[in-house]
């Protein structure tokens, strides 16, 4: 599956409560699974899904 743009996903400023750094879908350092480029994690986009363990924050969710 094609990554989506910063544009598509209308990528922006995060907030300290909804951020990449806390996406299952964020790799660290700056890298993500479904947006391109460079990635900063207190950034945020429109596909955000909240990890809610440590084990789903980074490494993807248990559903990966």
């Amino acid at each position: 599956m094609a990554k989506a743009t910063k544009e598509q996903a209308n990528y922006r400023r995060g907030t300290p409560h909804k951020h990449c750094g806390l996406c299952t879908m964020f790799r660290p350092p700056h890298s993500c699974t479904a947006v391109e480029g460079e990635i900063n994690p207190t950034d945020l986009c429109d596909y955000f899904k909240r990890a809610f363990s440590r084990s789903e924050r980074w490494y993807g969710s248990k559903k990966d």
